[in-house]
């Protein structure tokens, strides 16, 4: 579960320096994965993947931290679901 935990927030951080790099060199040419918006959706959704193992594993603390990391997870996923609902990120990410 540790691994997974750390492989999630590392898969976002690539995500969002990918974005990032495209977002400042400019880049068109490239396929329509590497929208900027796209990469901002996957970067979002490793979070709240990330956020929903601490979750899992937050069962045994009090009540009131396991809430705080749900909605943390919530939160991410809905900036995930923002992010796909974008023209660009409509090429790609199905509904």
């Amino acid at each position: 579960m540790k691994a997974a935990l750390r492989y999630f927030q590392l898969s976002s951080g690539v995500f969002s320096f990918l974005k990032d790099y495209v977002n400042a060199n400019s880049l068109s040419d490239l396929s329509v994965d590497f929208e900027p918006a796209v990469l901002a959706s996957l970067s979002w959704f490793m979070l709240g993947q990330a956020a929903e193992l601490i979750h899992l594993k937050s069962s045994s603390f009090k009540s009131e931290i396991a809430a705080k990391v749900a909605a943390h997870a919530s939160d991410c996923y809905r900036e995930a679901y923002t992010s796909a609902k974008t023209e660009s990120a409509k090429k790609i990410i199905p509904d």
